[in-house]
């Protein structure tokens, strides 16, 4: 049986190890920016600063916020397990979209459960869950998931997910409450690692 030291040590190993994934696939995804934007665009995990700018948001535009959640209890939660995926997408000073989500246990899906885009004045309008669903698809890849998946859409961008290649949907009556993407086993060349 390992000690406390030893399993907080592993811990932190593992969340090292996690780190550096999110970070290549940010890495790989800053390579490909141009596909979706002429802008400057800084990709990170989600800071303090992201959360306060959705914090400030989310008063300043309460009634045509997508999602009305809180990101840093969203954040904390997510940031308990070590296979969780994060992303920060800025322009400039512009926080334009945040994103949270996770690894399967077994590593077979990555499953967005968050994603909000900045609601006015957004230098990436249109992009934002381009640029995200991008991102997920390239740590997927690097962990050798086998799909990817969007829980709960919003019912307006079924649509859109759908040109994006989340062509299979999980439904609760008629309620979209999953989409999937199955990834091909050709496309992890692209993937960096």
């Amino acid at each position: 049986m390992s000690s406390p030291n030893n399993a907080q040590a592993q811990r932190r190993d593992a969340d090292s190890r996690y780190a550096q994934r999110r970070k290549a696939a940010r890495e790989v995804l800053a390579s490909q920016i141009a596909e979706f934007t002429n802008h400057s665009v800084e990709l990170d995990d989600i800071s303090d600063k992201a959360i306060a700018e959705a914090q400030r948001l989310r008063v300043a535009y309460p009634e045509i916020r997508q999602g009305m959640w809180d990101w840093g209890k969203v954040v904390s939660s997510f940031r308990r397990r070590l296979r969780h995926i994060e992303l920060a997408i800025w322009v400039n000073q512009a926080l334009c979209g945040l994103l949270i989500g996770r690894i399967s246990d077994n590593r077979i899906v990555a499953t967005i459960y968050y994603l909000e885009s900045r609601p006015v004045d957004n230098p990436l309008s249109g992009s934002v869950a381009k640029i995200a669903t991008r991102y997920v698809e390239l740590l997927a890849r690097q962990l050798k998931c086998k799909q990817t998946a969007i829980d709960s859409p919003l019912p307006a961008l079924i649509d859109f997910y759908r040109r994006l290649g989340y062509s299979s949907a999980t439904t609760k009556g008629r309620k979209v409450v999953r989409l999937v993407k199955t990834l091909s086993a050709d496309t992890y060349s692209d993937s960096g690692g």
